[in-house]
Parts: structure tokens; sequence; C-alpha cells
């Protein structure tokens, strides 16, 4: 058995980044509350916490997905600008939801929309006239780009103050949300679906020059609010492990293998270089963040799939398994997303309880998750 290399420290500074990623991208811990007489830019949640915003005035990246930072301090964050109009997403097109559940690869998701997109469907994603020819069409879905930044305190006040664009050109038609952000050794590895690319700013100008696209083929169906690439962790075994939502991946790797899991999410892996992709684990619907114990054990939170009474799980993950999720589950019973295009049909997913722990009358060709929460 391999052991991992985490120390409690190493531990200790994961969670000190996590907590800086909430900070920078504007969200709130689960345990803070505002409180009326304090500054309302600061959160005071339980047994002390103070939580300040890091992001001062001026001209810097707000709409954050994604906070890395390197060996060195430097803090990289993720801006997305494409995410709520240019990647059709079906929280806003419900009337595309038979035509998406027939994509099983992101070719045949581009090929469709460059055949099928219509004014209705961008009056649906309120998408605008992007490129100022009067009209709003597939031209208007390649101007806007996804953005890289890395951070500045000039000042040292602790607050940053400045910001510098370390990378952009991110807008084809298939472009989503820019997510996850990892700086590890000398480049930074960014999920930005429908790949993970590697950038690396070889001559040290601040500016990324070296754009690789190690792995392609990720989000073969339209979009669902955040079931996109997440996560990107330099693991024990000296490979990354990302994961992607259940929108599914169809993926070829560099050595000639297909990875086809079109209907499901996953935690997948490669070395550095992108080469030996693999599936490591598959069945999640949208796992945005995961971790290793001491020993290589892997872990992660999924997400519920908006059913009343249904809840979010704790899952083990050991390399191979199989969580149980299918992306059509979601669609056979009336939930809190879509109320009025679903149906009242039989779903495994609720009828066989395959959300809760083990217990008698479970299929057993998944791993049922260790707890609720």
């Amino acid at each position: 058995m391999v052991k991992a290399s985490f120390s409690l420290l190493e531990l200790e500074f994961q969670l000190f980044k996590y907590a800086i990623a909430f900070l920078l991208a504007g969200q709130l811990f689960s345990c803070a509350q505002q409180v009326e007489d304090q500054d309302p830019d600061v959160l005071k949640g339980r047994n002390g916490l103070v939580a300040s915003p890091l992001m001062g005035e001026g001209d810097l990246p707000r709409d954050l997905m994604g906070v890395g930072i390197d060996d060195l301090g430097k803090v990289y964050v993720t801006q997305t600008l494409r995410v709520s109009k240019e990647e059709i997403s079906l929280l806003q097109s419900q009337f595309l939801h038979e035509a998406d559940m027939a994509l099983t690869t992101v070719e045949e998701k581009e090929a469709w929309i460059r055949k099928n997109y219509s004014p209705r469907i961008a009056e649906a994603q309120n998408l605008e006239d992007q490129n100022g020819d009067g009209v709003v069409d597939l031209d208007d879905l390649v101007i806007r780009s996804e953005q890289v930044f890395t951070l500045e305190d000039e000042d040292a006040d602790g607050v940053f103050d400045g910001s510098t664009l370390y990378a952009d050109g991110f807008n084809e038609i298939l472009t989503g949300a820019a997510h996850s952000v990892t700086p590890i050794g000398n480049s930074v590895y960014v999920t930005i679906i429908p790949d993970l690319w590697k950038l690396t700013d070889e001559d040290g100008d601040g500016h990324a020059e070296i754009r690789e696209r190690l792995v392609h083929g990720f989000a073969n169906h339209i979009g669902y609010g955040n079931h996109d690439l997440h996560c990107v962790v330099h693991a024990f075994d000296g490979k990354i492990y990302w994961s992607m939502g259940d929108r599914g991946l169809n993926v070829m790797s560099q050595e000639g293998k297909r990875w086809a899991y079109p209907n499901t999410g996953a935690i997948v892996r490669c070395n550095l270089d992108g080469s030996e992709f693999e599936v490591y684990a598959s069945g999640l619907r949208n796992s945005q963040n995961f971790d290793f114990d001491d020993y290589g054990n892997l872990f992660a939170i999924d997400h519920d799939a908006d059913f009343q009474g249904e809840m979010e799980r704790l899952v083990f993950l050991p390399e191979g398994s199989d969580s149980g999720w299918r992306n059509y589950y979601q669609y056979r019973r009336i939930n809190r997303v879509l109320k009025d295009k679903s149906k009242d049909l039989y779903s495994p997913w609720l009828s066989e309880q395959m959300w809760k722990p083990l217990h008698d009358g479970q299929p057993s060709h998944f791993l049922p998750p260790i707890e609720n929460s």
C-alpha cells in the first residue's frame, strides 16, 4: 500500500486555501451569519470566527469561480463570463431536454448547436448582441472569454488591490465555466469545459505563453447549474485528479483508449503531462470537492438531486467504484428545479432509495454512501 504524504500541517494549509477560496469568491461559510451592528462586509460566525473581504476596490475580477495558491504565495483566480449566457443550459432552456439526452460526445453537441441554435435559445439564455452586428446568433457565442488572473496586494495591507491577466482566449462555442485553478510546479492547471488546460508562463512576464489542452471531451450534455469540471488536486501518487459533474464525459486518451461515461459524473486522473488519463471512480452527480486521507483513500461530498426529502451524501470512492447516479434519474420525478417539465415516473434513485447508506432492498451494482448530510 502506498501511503499518502499529507501531514497535519499540509492538511491545515489545504483547509486554509479552501477558506480563502470561499472569501475571494464572495460566498459564505455555512456557519456564518450576518450581524446587524457590524460592518456589512464582515461576516461573524460561530466560535468567534470573523471573515473579512480580501478584495479591494478598483479594476479587479469579480465573477470568481476558482482560487489557487502557488508555493510562493501567489494567488490565481478564474473569472467566468460565459456560464450564464453563452453556455446553453437546461435550467433556462428546458425545451431542449429531449434533444440533449441524445448527445453522447462533445463533437455531437457542437454539431447540434451549430445546426439548431435559434433566437428562442438566445432569448432563454438572455444572450445579447456581443459583436455589435445587430443580430444575436452563433457568432455571439465566441466573443467573450473565460479568464485567469493573478492577484496583487501592492500596498501590503492584506487586501488585494491589483490583478494581472494571466491567460484568456477561452471562447470557443463549447467553452463553459472556468472553475478550478491549481498551480503545480512552474505551470497552472485549469478546468474549463470541455478541457483540462496546462498553462505556463515561461518567460516570467506574468502571462502564460504556453497553453496545452491536456484532456478534451468533458460535458457532452448541455449545462445544468455548475455541473462542471472541478477541484484539480495534485495527489500522493504524483498524478492530478479532478471531478466532472453528471453532464458526462467521452474522452480519448493520448494512448488511444476511449473513456465513455456520457450520463454520469466521475473522478478522473492523469499524469502532469496529460498521459495515462483514466476514470478513477464514477456514478457521481456533482462532487465539487474531494480529498484523500493519510492512506490515500478518497472521500467526497456529492450533491443531492433536488428531490424533496432526499439528501446529499458522504461517499467513499475506491478505484473503479460506481456510486450509482445517472443523470436521467433526475428527469423522472418532479424536483425543486425541473417542476414543469418533469414526469412522475419510476426512478431507481428514489424508489430503491439509492441515496441512502446500505440497507435491505438496494441494488447491489453500486457502492452506497457512508452517510447523508
